[in-house]
């Protein structure tokens, strides 16, 4: 031996794993996709209880494990029942708790306004002098 009192070093490097690599994109992706519903679903709730984004938050994830509920998806019925035209019945296997969260929710949501019959609006939602299709053309007359 040349160097008998030499010791062995070596550098082990960290190979990554692509199946767990692949694993947290997918994770990453559903994390992406679900944050418009839960910031949304965080608006309707900073109404309906008056409070700040965190207190909304935190009400989603008690309620969320309250009902062994993600709490995207639980966004995902708050918004629908919220944004969709009809009201959307839940599938059959969203626990009895998250619906009434949810329902509950949506009943405190103010009812909007009919706007009063001699209010400054046009057809079209906008005030008089400024729609395209009022007798000024969109300008103002002095």
């Amino acid at each position: 031996m040349p160097f008998p009192n030499a010791t062995l070093r070596c550098k082990v490097a960290f190979v990554p794993d692509p199946a767990e690599d692949d694993q947290e994109l997918l994770q990453l992706r559903a994390a992406l996709a679900s944050r418009p519903a839960i910031d949304l679903a965080k608006g309707v709730l900073m109404a309906v209880l008056r409070c700040d984004e965190q207190a909304a938050f935190a009400e989603l994830a008690r309620v969320s494990m309250e009902s062994n509920i993600k709490v995207a998806r639980l966004a995902r019925l708050l918004v629908d029942q919220v944004c969709l035209p009809r009201p959307v019945t839940p599938p059959d296997d969203v626990p009895l708790r998250a619906c009434a969260a949810v329902e509950r929710w949506v009943r405190a949501l103010p009812v909007p306004m009919e706007p009063a019959p001699d209010a400054l609006v046009g057809e079209s939602g906008c005030p008089p002098a400024a729609c395209p299709t009022s007798p000024s053309g969109g300008r103002e007359t002095v």
